[in-house]
């Protein structure tokens, strides 16, 4: 992130928080490949850091700047929720990016036209989004350096240590991910393709080609094919601590 805001060619958007501090976003020039920018959604624990790492090469690949709010947004300790809506809608707006990363829609978003904008989501089964949740609450999540974020997971850390699964994924904690679920099928409509991971996890080569044709991002289908390989990866037994 330093490295990026270091850069001369990019644009320092400083993306205004509720609290008066602000989350600085290096910009890179904007596509000229891209008639608007286009959106990527999924959910916690359906895939989604795969989701993330293969549009990432598909964006490099074809040229396109790809930006993540929900990752500079969590390593700052902030959840978009807390941003200025004004601020999100103003930088969602601009044209000639792939904006990804999203884990639902959240609130500040509501201002940008998003029916109206070329969009991927992947989902998964919810028991299956519930349960890898709940491992990777009590063994691996990533846990930021700062801020309200840290103080949160951490909580929920404590929470999944000292309760079963049943009972965490029954309890208010995972709410918000019931919400996420809804927000994202709201979605739905012509210039939306949803897929599930649990049809493509195995047939990755095919939904790299469909996403890039969907976001019409310019990459070959064998650039695409070479993407989907790199990123094969299965494990050979399930790992509790690996969520």
């Amino acid at each position: 992130i330093v490295s990026e805001i270091e850069n001369s060619e990019y644009e320092i958007f400083p993306l205004e928080c509720k609290s008066g501090a602000s989350v600085p976003i290096a910009l890179p020039p904007p596509s000229l490949k891209l008639s608007d920018s286009v959106f990527a959604f999924s959910l916690h624990k359906a895939g989604s850091v795969l989701f993330d790492n293969v549009l990432r090469d598909l964006a490099k690949a074809a040229d396109v700047p790809a930006i993540s709010l929900d990752e500079k947004c969590f390593y700052a300790g902030v959840y978009i929720a807390d941003l200025v809506p004004a601020s999100v809608v103003s930088l969602l707006s601009r044209k000639g990016y792939l904006f990804h990363g999203f884990r639902g829609v959240h609130g500040p978003m509501r201002g940008v036209d998003l029916k109206s904008k070329r969009t991927v989501v992947l989902v998964r089964d919810p028991r299956d989004v519930l349960t890898s949740y709940y491992f990777s609450m009590k063994f691996s999540h990533v846990v930021p350096e700062k801020g309200d974020t840290r103080s949160d997971l951490l909580s929920r850390r404590d929470q999944a240590g000292a309760v079963a699964i049943d009972e965490f994924v029954l309890s208010p904690t995972v709410e918000f991910m019931h919400y996420n679920f809804s927000q994202l099928m709201a979605l739905e409509g012509p210039n939306t393709k949803v897929f599930r991971y649990e049809d493509i996890i195995f047939d990755k080569e095919r939904w790299v080609v469909e996403i890039a044709e969907w976001l019409e991002l310019p990459v070959s289908r064998d650039v695409a094919v070479e993407i989907a390989r790199r990123h094969d990866l299965r494990p050979s037994t399930e790992n509790p601590q690996n969520h």
